[in-house]
């Protein structure tokens, strides 16, 4: 269980974006850090724990397959219209007010 009293400032929080996945029960969690690093977490929903977890250059995540997204030798494979938010959100991602999409 997370702490209640805890509180993040508004300048710490970054852009996140959750999209689903073809696996019911996943998800692939985005954010960015300070430096503007991406980070791709492959998380199981439920618990919220993360399977995977990689750090890309932005610049380096290409369209892969219908519904997926490509980073490197990675290709995940998203929900219908998943890939399509996910490009969205990486173009204006971190202008989103309290860090979240």
């Amino acid at each position: 269980m997370a702490p209640t009293n805890v509180v993040m400032p508004a300048e710490a929080l970054r852009p996140v974006i959750v999209l689903e996945t073809q696996i019911p029960g996943f998800g692939l969690r985005a954010s960015f850090d300070q430096r503007r690093v991406l980070y791709l977490a492959l998380i199981h929903i439920d618990s919220d724990t993360a399977a995977t977890v990689s750090a890309h250059n932005s610049r380096n995540v290409q369209r892969a397959a219908t519904e997926g997204i490509q980073t490197g030798t990675v290709v995940y494979l998203l929900a219908k219209g998943e890939a399509d938010r996910f490009f969205d959100w990486l173009r204006t991602g971190d202008s989103y007010p309290g860090g979240v999409n």
